[in-house]
């Protein structure tokens, strides 16, 4: 037992309250609810214990764990010499001891929860949100908020844990510590910040999730999600973002959609990857953008899919770069629907099972990016693709690629299943000033049928010794062993070198 504690009596708060210091520890058997209009603060130092698996209460999301349920504002900022404690009381704390901070909807106000230097320990779900208001999916941003800095949260599940997509709450999450657990935020809101925690230790699998939605409408906002400088010991990051315009609205009626994952950190593990699901509703494509620029994504015996984005219905404009990929799937993939862009810029591949970059329907500039060993067993470090209803350009200038396509054999039969480039369906491609050099099958391979496409510009590249040798022997244009064009099926279109 315990001594000297202001025991904390159950139920909802009628008047704005103080836990000082000086009365610390508190000691709950029960809910604590502070409803709308009334605020709890929570002074530096102060230790909350919660009785382990009861709730004299017997209500709120567990009725046989206790609960801090938040409608109206809980504000709890230590400092980082006199932190915050939200414990366990049991003389041996086991995870699941007590439920967590639940913000809640009462009188159409849904909670506001900052906290700054607090220390979690052994709950269930540390915050999640709950909203109960059917439309609240249909609005923009609430004044309601989750805010956390500097905190820890050890011996329990997510950190922040938010499982209704219609729980719409802005969220700035920084700076935390979070010990063999992640973050799971799926509920709807235009702004998430999550940035510079530390998913530690390297026992489970650890996620952050997010997703936000910038509804259309005239009150709409512009929606961002800034993921940045996050380390990931054993685990990956999942965005999902959707923006959109009423078809009856003029241009001016939406915002727009902004996507920052930026000098994230994920250390080796089969399950490493940065992956984006975005969905552009009738947004101009210069109105959704994504920048995914100074991650280090390694993966482990190449598992881990790298960074993969999807762009659905409407396309968007990325830039991509300042990227290390290491010993995963795949490096850099981008998919579109439609016709999106991007930029991938200074990105460093090495070791995939499969392609080193892969644009599909995404007219890309290439630039400045080494692509060495991707693609294990077969495939290539760069591959193009389109079709004929998105059709594709591409440049590429200045990238290093070799070494690619069936790398893992010491001994590779050519084939045009792997190699350098892969040129496909209806792309036009400008390949100039790259090295290019010591792929295994072919440098290039152009599939692009001449009557789509009737030469692939491959001009001032440098080929490699073997290759430079038999460009400099006889004359030119001429069937080169390791380009895969006309000369080879006559369907198809010529790579000019």
């Amino acid at each position: 037992s315990f001594y000297g504690l202001t025991l904390v009596t159950s139920g909802a708060l009628s008047a704005n309250t103080t836990w000082t210091a000086a009365n610390s520890p508190y000691l709950l058997t029960g809910d604590i609810i502070v409803p709308d209009g009334i605020s709890l603060t929570i002074e530096p130092g102060v230790t909350v214990r919660f009785k382990a698996l009861t709730d004299d209460l017997s209500g709120g999301e567990d009725a046989n764990r206790i609960e801090l349920r938040v409608a109206g504002e809980l504000r709890a900022v230590g400092t980082a010499s006199d932190s915050i404690y939200f414990i366990s009381n049991a003389q041996i704390p086991a995870s699941g001891d007590w439920y967590g901070v639940v913000m809640f909807n009462m009188n159409n106000s849904y909670g506001k929860v900052h906290l700054n230097h607090v220390r979690f320990n052994h709950y269930v779900k540390g915050i999640s949100a709950k909203n109960y208001n059917g439309n609240g999916w249909s609005t923009g941003v609430t004044s309601d908020s989750i805010v956390v800095h500097n905190s820890k949260f050890y011996g329990g599940g997510n950190a922040l844990h938010n499982e209704e997509y219609w729980s719409f709450r802005p969220v700035v999450f920084n700076n935390n510590t979070l010990v063999e657990c992640g973050i799971y935020d799926y509920g709807y809101s235009a702004y998430k910040q999550i940035e510079g925690n530390w998913l530690r230790g390297f026992v489970t699998n650890k996620m952050l999730y997010t997703r936000t939605w910038q509804p259309g409408g005239s009150s709409a906002v512009r929606t961002h999600i800034l993921v940045r400088n996050n380390t990931i010991d054993k685990g990956y990051i999942q965005i999902q973002a959707e923006g959109s315009q009423d078809q009856n609205l003029t241009a001016g009626q939406h915002q727009g959609v902004f996507v920052a994952v930026e000098n994230n950190t994920l250390k080796a593990h089969t399950d490493s990857k940065i992956e984006m699901n975005i969905y552009n509703y009738n947004l101009p494509r210069d109105s959704v953008k994504l920048r995914i620029w100074g991650n280090d994504v390694r993966g482990l015996n190449t598992q881990g899919t790298g960074i993969n984005i999807y762009s659905g219905s409407n396309p968007l404009r990325a830039v991509i770069g300042n990227n290390e990929i290491n010993n995963t799937y795949y490096g850099i993939v981008f998919s579109s629907e439609q016709s999106s862009r991007a930029k991938v810029l200074n990105n460093s591949i090495d070791s995939t099972q499969y392609y080193g970059i892969m644009l599909n329907r995404v007219s890309g500039k290439l630039e400045a990016n080494t692509v060495t060993y991707a693609g294990r067993y077969s495939h290539f470090g760069v591959q193009l693709e389109s079709d004929f209803n998105y059709p594709a350009n591409d440049t590429l200038i200045g990238n290093t690629i070799t070494e690619n396509g069936q790398w893992a054999y010491s001994n590779p039969t050519p084939t045009t299943g792997a190699g350098g480039i892969h040129i496909v369906g209806y792309t036009q491609a400008v390949i100039n000033q790259n090295n290019i050099y010591d792929n295994d099958g072919y440098e290039i391979v152009n599939e692009v049928a001449s009557a789509s496409v009737s030469q692939q510009d491959a001009k001032f590249n440098y080929w490699g010794t073997t290759t430079t040798a038999e460009i400099a022997t006889g004359g030119n244009p001429k069937n080169l062993t390791k380009i895969y064009d006309q000369y080879d099926l006559s369907s198809l279109g010529f790579v000019n070198y």
